[in-house]
């Protein structure tokens, strides 16, 4: 089903590569106009598991680092899962459909994480599926997102976290510079919405939709990036996706050690750097008196008014000082940004 999907939006004018939409004929107005109006855009390119069974809610609280109890058909979270050491091997959104928990990640980390978490199972009665063929998704965002939904679906969660049911849609409502919402179903009635849509907002590709998550300040784990971070690095304790009261998960002792501690030293942050070329995730950060590496870039994307967006686990010294520069001691200067939201409360 998914393979219908994408031909349905190649079909409407959708360039595709590697199987990831990229754009819609013209990348650069794509990629400006979604800071300033309403975007729509297609979202194959992340996968979904699907985690069932009358154990399904227990088992995954015991896994995760978010208290899975409060989500609800009604309450999503971001969350991650780590490594034993406290390593976090993937990040994404959870949410529920009827009796289903949804995990919505980048479809390179789906079978690694899948299979990993069969692992964990051993005698709780819950089956864990790629559903990625079984509901399409799209994201939403813009000024007039909140009217259009309404008018399309009816009622639509009104904070981030929130999720609101229509049959066959789930509707996930995210941090954004402007109202953001995942929409994920059945592939004819997200087609449906789609072509209601689409007349009113612009289709954008896969990077703009990206530079959203960056300027809201929330990381993307890819398989670069996968085992390399402590959930502080990443901020996720600011993002609502690290509980420090829930009980014990993989990795639990050495993050709370940590937070004890207040041992940590870097962090992530929101960087600007002046230059063409998208960097990769996992391409190094050098400071002047250092040839060892003082980060690593997570997620980049160019910015409208010029240059390169990105988010990156930098030290923190080196990133107060403005020390931190890309690919080498010489390389261009990452100017550190404001994040949105605060560290004051966790």
């Amino acid at each position: 089903m998914e393979d219908n999907w994408s031909h349905f939006l190649t079909t409407v004018g959708a360039r595709v590569v590697d199987k990831i939409v990229t754009d819609y004929g013209d990348p650069v107005a794509e990629n400006r106009s979604v800071l300033s109006t309403d975007v729509i855009a297609d979202l194959s390119h992340l996968g979904l598991l699907e985690v069932r069974g009358v154990d399904a809610g227990d088992f995954l609280n015991r896994q995760f680092t978010t208290n899975i109890k409060e989500v609800t058909l009604h309450r999503g979270q971001l969350s991650a899962w780590c490594t034993p050491k406290g390593h976090v091997l993937t990040s994404f959104w959870i949410f529920k459909r009827a009796e289903s928990y949804y995990l919505l990640l980048p479809q390179e980390l789906v079978e690694m994480t899948m299979g990993r978490l069969r692992g964990y199972v051993l005698r709780d009665a819950v089956t864990i599926a790629d559903a990625s063929p079984e509901l399409a998704r799209i994201g939403l965002a813009g000024p007039r997102a909140v009217t259009l939904l309404k008018q399309s679906v009816g009622e639509i969660p009104q904070l981030p976290g929130e999720a609101t049911q229509h049959g066959a849609v789930t509707l996930l409502r995210i941090p954004g510079p402007m109202p953001r919402f995942l929409a994920l179903g059945e592939e004819p009635r997200l087609k449906a919405l789609w072509q209601a849509l689409a007349t009113q907002i612009k289709p954008v590709g896969a990077g703009p939709w990206a530079l959203l998550d960056i300027l809201s300040g929330i990381p993307t784990i890819t398989p670069a990036t996968a085992d390399a971070f402590l959930p502080q690095m990443l901020n996720f304790h600011a993002l609502g996706a690290l509980s420090f009261d829930k009980g014990c998960f993989p990795g639990q002792e050495v993050i709370a050690r940590v937070r004890y501690r207040g041992a940590f030293k870097r962090r992530t942050y929101l960087g600007h750097v002046d230059m063409r070329a998208v960097p990769d995730p996992g391409d190094g950060l050098f400071a002047k008196k250092t040839s060892e590496p003082i980060g690593q870039v997570l997620n980049a994307q160019p910015h409208p008014d010029g240059g390169i967006s990105m988010l990156a686990v930098i030290e923190i010294e080196a990133a107060m000082s403005g020390e931190a520069r890309l690919h080498g001691q010489e390389g261009p200067t990452v100017h550190i940004q404001p994040l949105p939201y605060s560290f004051n409360a966790s």
